[in-house]
């Protein structure tokens, strides 16, 4: 069943439209079944091309265009591939293969700028293009850049017949270029072109709907709209303060193990800023054994020079250390290795750790290693401070090498997908029953050095609108042993809410 704005957009014909779909409003139910409908209305599949902006979004459209019985021969295809086809329907394929490595680090950059050469280079080209692909559909269209918009325009022709589907409020990809103005001045580059607005969230309870409406609402350049849920639950949110990014984790993987215990289908998002913010909930989760998944590549503190450090120093006194470990521990510790691994091997795992820095002098170490540089010195603290919380949990020498002998991989559970680490960037296009975010501090988000406050919060709204029945916001007191507060989106979420 489709609700009243998203049948005003399925049944768009012709001419340029631009579709304002805000989270959860089945912006991709309105391109499956506007495609279907082009069809019935006597549109071949080979004259209608979906663009999305990844293989995987590509693939999903694809799939679930057909699986709702959409005729077969339509165009799904992100840019890259477009241009790669165009390309290489001029000039063949062997003639687009990279040659050398500069060649090979610009060749998507080369896809863009090559195509925008012919078509405008060659009006048989384009013209031949322009009858391919009568009907242009494009999701997440706020994440359109400048080359793109214009390929797209030339491609369109005179009849402009362009199905813009994005939200303004989630674009968060200038530093790849992508830049909203192009859905915020569509009409101006359309004159007459059709606006809908898909007002109903279909995956937020209500109190996370009017939170997040409330925070994108201090935006300024921005398209006007009241998102509402169409659920009738009220939903929680929760806000708790933590010592540090110890207590933080500890109540992560406490709040974590009570959803998953409490329902064996719920799903859990732990969402964070930045990447490195990832490294210490990772560890937390392994050493607990709880499964998780991540489509990203995040850090890990085991790959760290510290852990790495720290880990030979410990095997030496154990009487575990190999050759490389030995190497490391002269390096690090010098002609005195021998002596400090002997004190280590009568220690705990935890009390060892605990020496090394402060009696054995790795402290200073660090020190030295940072090159008197107080940022890089703060850095490696940060990184030191995460690992000894890891270590400080392991009690016994047995504890300790089953500790480092567990790989990664071992830890997560592919077919288990129910507790997802990632960054707000990444966390975009997904949802999950429960989210958590953590470190919603001044400094981290927005982040200290934030030329666009608008993106900034722009990407916040990202995260907090991946929730559907509960959000809970963690913020610090003290992060890296310095005093933080709470981020002002917090207090941005509440305004309405107070009302409502």
């Amino acid at each position: 069943m489709l609700d009243e704005y998203q049948r005003e957009a399925v049944s768009h014909f012709d001419g340029p439209c631009l579709i304002i779909a805000g989270p959860g409003s089945g912006k991709t139910k309105c391109i499956v079944e506007r495609t279907k409908n082009l069809i019935k209305k006597g549109i071949l599949p080979g004259q209608i091309l979906v663009i999305t902006f990844t293989r995987d979004a590509a693939g999903e459209m694809e799939m679930r265009y057909l699986r709702d019985k959409g005729p077969g021969g339509v165009h799904f295809s992100t840019f890259h591939s477009l241009f790669y086809h165009i390309l290489s329907d001029r000039f063949g394929h062997e003639s687009l293969k990279p040659t050398t490595q500069k060649e090979k680090e610009t060749f998507y950059d080369r896809l863009g700028s090559d195509t925008k050469k012919l078509l405008e280079n060659e009006p048989a080209t384009l013209k031949k293009w322009q009858g391919v692909f009568s009907y242009i559909l494009i999701d997440e269209y706020q994440d359109i850049n400048q080359e793109q918009f214009e390929i797209v325009e030339l491609l369109a022709g005179q009849k402009k017949n362009i199905f813009a589907v994005g939200d303004d409020d989630q674009a968060i990809y200038s530093f790849r270029g992508s830049d909203p103005k192009f859905m915020l001045s569509f009409s101006k580059h359309y004159p007459g072109a059709a606006i809908i607005r898909l007002k109903n969230n279909y995956r937020s309870a209500r109190q996370i709907t009017v939170s997040s409406n409330s925070l994108i609402s201090h935006n300024k350049i921005r398209y006007e709209k009241e998102i509402c849920s169409h659920r009738d639950a009220f939903g929680k949110m929760r806000f708790i303060r933590c010592m540090d990014e110890t207590k933080e984790c500890e109540y992560v993987v406490e709040m974590a193990r009570k959803i998953l215990a409490g329902s064996r289908d719920a799903t859990v998002g732990i969402l964070f800023r930045n990447r490195y913010e990832s490294s210490l909930i990772k560890e937390y989760f392994m050493s607990e054994h709880i499964p998780f998944f991540s489509g990203e590549k995040l850090p890990s503190l085991r790959d760290h020079f510290i852990f790495r450090d720290l880990c030979a120093m410990l095997k030496l006194g154990f009487g575990r250390a190999d050759d490389t470990d030995v190497m490391r521990a002269r390096e690090v510790f010098g002609m005195d290795h021998e002596k400090i691994g002997m004190v280590v091997g009568k220690l705990s795992p935890c009390a060892g750790i605990n020496y090394l820095c402060k009696g054995a002098g790795y402290m200073n170490y660090l020190h030295v290693r940072a090159g008197g540089d107080p940022v890089e010195k703060q850095k490696l603290i940060q990184t030191l401070n995460g690992i000894k919380d890891i270590f400080f949990k392991i009690r016994s020498r047995e504890d300790f090498f089953s500790f480092i002998e567990a790989g990664e991989e071992k830890s997560k559970d592919e077919e288990n997908k129910r507790v997802g680490l990632y960054t707000f960037h990444g966390s975009k296009g997904l949802e999950f029953d429960h989210v958590i975010i953590l470190d919603v501090n001044e400094g981290i988000t927005p982040q200290a050095k934030a030329e666009d406050m608008e993106e900034e919060r722009r990407v916040f709204y990202v995260a907090i609108t991946r929730a559907k029945d509960t959000l809970t916001l963690l913020t610090l007191d003290r992060h890296n042993n310095k005093k933080v507060y709470p981020s002002r989106f917090i207090e941005e979420m509440q305004k309405r809410l107070k009302n409502s």
